[in-house]
């Protein structure tokens, strides 16, 4: 009875999340290109490459491969990628409700429907569920894991191993929760070493056959995409640990809900059992992940969505601390406040803000069409956004940032405007503002962007596509004179 209930009370919140997610509708990253460049290439036969590169500019394998049959269909890959998303984020809800109903018994339905809102209404869960990116993918495939590592049959021991590999294919960090695993096997469930390395085998071998497959195709053992952006300095750890505190700031009633769920866990010794070891653990090595790699440029906090519905768990943990009336009291409007902060965020400012995000990707959209019907399939063109521009346009890239590139993921300052200028790209187009009466804005700070501008064969030999200015999202292009 009680489970039935759960299901309808998930529905409908569910219900709830859909529309909301939905309004993100116009909130689309051109960073999800990069992965439908590769997907289309595949379905045409050319292998994950980037329009004839050879390179590893992905960072999401499994949702690439999954994205690129309904590309050989025709299907246009955003929509598709939203509607497997939606999908993901629903079940993603399913699952925290049943999690936290086996880690909490004594759960009131009350209880239940806040915290599990406080998931559903998330602005970073929501709008990467419209995002385009792996992300809600991701979600799902931490919490399954989670879920069935919880689970006292040995059956689903086999399965969490499954879920592991597909969070190490999701994204690369995912491979971090294997080794977690197996510690906790070890410390928390006492497993006998050869059973674990017999299911251990379950990753590990189809692991290292992608591993394999990835060092023999594109001769490293990590995406491109790691070597362009990795590498932690007290600069970018500052700069995370600001980020994630951002997060708390602007839900101050949800982090007080947290810290709830925090002490109830110490009070009661319930830190050291074994699913809430796992939780914790889970959620400590996502935040570990990000100090190490730095922020995110991206809005709505992305790389901490994985673990949200496990901060959903730890706010049930909250709501079901206090025997005491008065205080249980308390923290149901703790925890109805922070799901109307949260609400009022998202309708006053979030959801507002997404245009610009769509209207950006919209306007390299029309710059990947102008550049399909102005160049030659011969000519290169180099680029900074480098998702619509290379799968609108089917030429081949430069990719400015390195991202896409490995010589210069591999180069010093992640730049090599000297390179660049070498391949002589028919078009570039830069981070920077120009007008007929002001000329060209450089960059601040200094960048690639500002590289490529203060190279003389530029200055020389580029001149800006004034007809693209009419359009205020057009990219800013700059077009090589005849020799």
């Amino acid at each position: 009875m009680g489970k039935l209930f759960g299901d309808r009370l998930t529905l409908l919140i569910s219900a709830l999340f859909v529309p909301l997610a939905l309004a993100y509708w116009p909130f689309k990253i051109d960073d999800a290109y990069i992965s439908f460049v590769y997907a289309k290439n595949l379905v045409q036969g050319n292998g994950l490459t980037y329009n004839g590169l050879v390179v590893e500019g992905y960072s999401n394998f499994l949702w690439t491969i999954l994205i690129a049959p309904f590309i050989a269909l025709g299907w246009d890959p955003l929509v598709v990628a939203r509607i497997i998303s939606l999908g993901c984020s629903v079940m993603t809800l399913f699952l925290i409700e049943r999690l936290m109903h086996r880690l909490n018994p004594e759960m009131s339905p009350l209880a239940s429907g806040l915290a599990l809102l406080t998931v559903a209404v998330s602005v970073p869960f929501t709008a990467w569920t419209l995002g385009g990116l792996e992300t809600a993918l991701m979600t799902l495939a931490v919490v399954l894991f989670v879920y069935l590592e919880s689970q006292p049959a040995s059956r689903s021991m086999r399965w969490s191993m499954v879920a592991v590999l597909a969070c190490a294919l999701t994204r690369p960090e995912g491979a971090m929760l294997f080794p977690l695993l197996i510690a906790h096997r070890l410390l928390y469930r006492r497993q006998p070493v050869r059973q674990l390395m017999s299911q251990a085998a379950l990753f590990v071998v189809p692991f290292a056959a992608y591993l394999m497959w990835r060092y023999t195709t594109y001769g490293y053992w990590l995406p491109n995409t790691a070597y362009a952006k990795l590498g932690t300095t007290p600069d970018t750890l500052r700069a995370a640990v600001d980020w994630l505190l951002a997060y708390l700031q602007l839900r101050p009633l949800s982090a007080v809900l947290l810290g709830l769920g925090v002490a109830g866990l110490l009070r009661g010794r319930l830190w050291a059992a074994r699913t809430w070891s796992l939780v914790l653990a889970v959620i400590g090595a996502f935040v570990a992940f990000v100090l190490y790699a730095g922020p995110d440029w991206m809005p709505h906090h992305r790389f901490i969505v994985p673990i949200i519905p496990l901060l959903g768990v730890l706010a049930g943990k909250a709501l079901c601390s206090f025997k005491r009336m008065w205080l249980r009291r308390a923290t149901y409007i703790v925890a109805l406040g922070g799901v109307t902060v949260e609400v009022v965020f998202a309708l006053t400012t979030a959801i507002p803000l997404t245009p610009r995000f769509g209207d950006y990707t919209d306007g390299l959209i029309r710059g990947g069409l102008w550049l399909r019907q102005n160049t030659s399939p011969q000519d290169a063109i180099a680029v900074v956004d480098a998702g619509a521009l290379a799968y609108y346009s089917e030429r081949r890239i430069i990719d400015i940032l390195g991202l896409n590139d490995s010589h210069i993921a591999h180069s010093p300052g992640k730049s090599d405007a000297a390179y660049v200028l070498a391949q002589r790209p028919k078009v570039i187009q830069l981070h920077v503002e120009f007008s007929r009466s002001t000329g060209v804005v450089p960059p601040t700070p200094r960048d690639a962007n500002w590289d490529i501008l203060n190279q003389a064969v530029f200055q020389s030999d580029y001149e800006p596509y004034w007809a693209g200015t009419a359009d205020p999202f057009f990219p800013f292009l700059f077009t090589r004179q005849p020799d």
